[in-house]
């Protein structure tokens, strides 16, 4: 049985892209008829590192794509350092996304190996990270189903004030205990 050290907190994390483009839930439309479907023309999109506690603390960061900043070793070891700057101790339970398994991302564990543990999850399980959730939740919400934003500044702003203000709810163990 594998247990937390005493002062250590358990996280869990993960990474998503949500798009400019709309996207289509369920509407309303007249039998017979096909929607019609808005879209941006845009290819730009949102990287979202996202992180949950068993304290109920969450940390989600809304990053733009660019050719500079995109989901590489880079910008995943700024954000192991944004979490390691709030929680002193920690068991990390991520995948084994590229980024994640980077030799300079793996040095920076090692280095930090007396403060920042890691668990990875089991090749193809998202259904184990209660992150998955969040970015159900988020898709699925009113925020960006059945939407289109005048600019991507605008749709990058709803976004962030979307993370700042939606507190999710999930029992880490149900997820990581099943």
């Amino acid at each position: 049985m594998w247990e937390l050290p005493p002062g250590w907190e358990l996280i869990v994390e993960d990474e998503s892209f949500i798009y400019y483009e709309s996207t289509s839930r369920k509407v309303w439309i007249k039998k017979g008829r096909k929607p019609i479907r808005m879209v941006t023309g845009s290819h730009a999109k949102l990287l979202i590192f996202g992180a949950l506690t068993l304290k109920k603390k969450q940390k989600f960061k809304v990053v733009k794509v660019t050719k500079k900043q995109k989901f590489n070793w880079k910008s995943t070891l700024s954000y192991l350092r944004s979490l390691k700057r709030e929680h002193q101790k920690f068991v990390l339970f991520w995948d084994k996304a590229k980024p994640h398994t980077d030799h300079r991302v793996e040095e920076y564990l090692r280095e930090n190996e007396s403060c920042i543990r890691v668990e990875h999850f089991p090749t193809a399980t998202p259904e184990l990270n209660p992150v998955e959730e969040c970015w159900k939740q988020t898709k699925g919400d009113d925020v960006i189903a059945n939407k289109i934003y005048d600019t991507f500044d605008d749709f990058h702003k709803a976004i962030t004030n979307f993370y700042k203000r939606k507190r999710f709810n999930l029992d880490l163990v149900h997820y990581l205990c099943h």
